[in-house]
């Protein structure tokens, strides 16, 4: 997972979406991810900065689906999901 955090920040937009986290921009859009997309990106911004982070789904099967990978990635303790 390290390599694919790694690579992720590589590249400007999300560098700079860590950034501005970081200074306390708080609150962001982020839309058009698919499939793994999601969770590898929280997964990133999770290391980078030591903030919560809410994720705001269109539905609760997007929501579901993004709970269960994020799950997969950062374990039970970090995520919860509110129907």
């Amino acid at each position: 997972m390290e390599v694919l955090t790694d690579h992720y920040l590589q590249k400007s937009d999300i560098s700079n979406l860590v950034e501005e986290l970081k200074i306390g921009d708080d609150r962001q859009l982020i839309a058009g991810l698919s499939g793994g997309a999601t969770p590898i990106l929280v997964n990133t911004l999770q290391d980078s900065i030591d903030k919560p982070i809410l994720i705001v789904s269109p539905n609760f099967l997007t929501a579901q689906r993004n709970y269960e990978d994020l799950v997969n990635i950062l374990g039970e303790k970090s995520v919860h999901i509110y129907p």
